[in-house]
C-alpha cells in the first residue's frame, strides 16, 4: 500500500514538474516575441524620425506679419461676441486648419444650451410611432 501512495505521489510530482517546464517555455517566448517587437519599432521609429528630418524645409519660413492687437476695452456686438472672442475663434481655427486655405463667413451664438439640445436629441430619437385612425 506505501508503495502505490509514492508511485502515485512521484506521478502527480513528474506532471507538476512537466507543467511548470511548459509554462516557462511559454513565458520564455512570449518576451522573445516582445522583445523582438521592441526592436522593430525603435528601428521604424529611427526610419521615421531621419524620413521627417529629410523633409523639413532647409530655409526658414517667411516671418509672419506682425497682428494689432486694440488695447482699450472693444465693445461687444449686437449677438453680444466681442471682437476678442472672434479673435479667439479665429486663431482657434487656423491652428486646427494648420495652413489651408479657408474663411470664416459667420459666427453666431446659439440660444440654446448643449444640455437642452442634448436633451432635444434624445428625445427626438425615441419618439414613438403615431397610430392613424385611433
Amino acid at each position: 500500500m506505501h508503495s502505490i501512495l509514492l508511485a502515485d505521489s512521484m506521478l502527480s510530482m513528474q506532471h507538476i514538474i512537466g507543467s511548470l517546464e511548459y509554462q516557462i517555455v511559454g513565458m520564455i517566448v512570449v518576451f522573445a516575441c516582445l522583445g523582438f517587437l521592441a526592436i522593430i519599432l525603435g528601428i521604424s521609429a529611427k526610419i521615421c524620425s531621419m524620413n521627417a528630418e529629410k523633409q523639413k524645409p532647409a530655409t526658414p519660413s517667411a516671418p509672419q506679419k506682425p497682428v494689432t492687437v486694440a488695447t482699450s476695452s472693444p465693445q461687444p456686438d449686437e449677438e453680444g461676441l466681442s471682437p476678442e472672442m472672434v479673435a479667439v475663434i479665429s486663431a482657434a481655427v487656423a491652428t486646427t486648419l494648420q495652413g489651408l486655405n479657408h474663411r470664416i463667413v459667420d459666427i453666431q451664438q446659439h440660444s440654446r444650451s448643449y444640455a437642452s439640445e442634448g436633451r432635444n436629441e434624445i428625445f427626438a430619437s425615441h419618439q414613438l410611432p403615431r397610430h392613424i385612425g385611433r
